[in-house]
């Protein structure tokens, strides 16, 4: 099967598989979007593309259209439908860095409830729904507002504010009074006070 010509994957230092999205690989997150498909053989997606998975299981009950984002094809259902069905409400095309922020919005929204395994002090407010790996802290006066997933050994604040839907990575530090809104922080990375 050949999709557009256009559709190539995000290039930028690192492949797309291996980019950071809402605690997981790119990569990761296919996995377990094909995981969840009944019969997921019967389509076939572009690399650098997500469809929420329960828009694909519709899709697959019938004959498998071809999928479209705007003008770009993003699948192909091995059947014979000549049908065009448009995604993009249910799905991202990453093509650009800027695409996966979408992306980590559009998974994150998907989550219902907080899983904490590391240290959230009694001082701290959350005002929505964080993930907590384990072995990290996070400190009194730090203000969680949306969706933050926070991997393991990582220290926030004390008084940060982490506003909007977040990724931040294993082993990062962020700092005094830091603000951080809508990001994907990798592992290791580290914002000092005040930023």
């Amino acid at each position: 099967m050949q999709l557009t010509e256009s559709l190539q994957p995000l290039t930028c230092g690192r492949e797309l598989g291996d980019c950071l999205v809402a605690g997981m690989t790119f990569r990761e997150l296919q996995a377990s979007m094909r995981r969840e498909l009944v019969g997921g053989e019967a389509i076939v997606l572009a690399e650098n593309v997500w469809i929420a998975p329960e828009t694909l299981m519709c899709l697959l009950e019938a004959d498998p259209p071809t999928l479209v984002m705007g003008d770009e094809v993003v699948a192909r259902g091995s059947g014979s439908s000549d049908e065009r069905v448009d995604v993009s409400d249910s799905g991202v095309l990453v093509c650009y860095p800027w695409d996966l922020l979408t992306l980590q919005e559009r998974v994150l929204e998907r989550l219902t409830e907080s899983r904490i395994e590391g240290d959230l002090h009694a001082r701290a407010t959350v005002d929505g729904i964080v993930v907590l790996g384990e072995g990290s802290r996070v400190l009194p006066g730090v203000y969680i507002e949306g969706v933050a997933v926070i991997g393991r050994d990582c220290k926030i604040g004390p008084n940060a504010y982490l506003r909007g839907m977040h990724m931040i990575g294993d082993g990062c530090h962020i700092g005094q009074a830091v603000e951080v809104k809508n990001s994907i922080l990798y592992h290791n990375t580290a914002m000092g006070h005040l930023s």
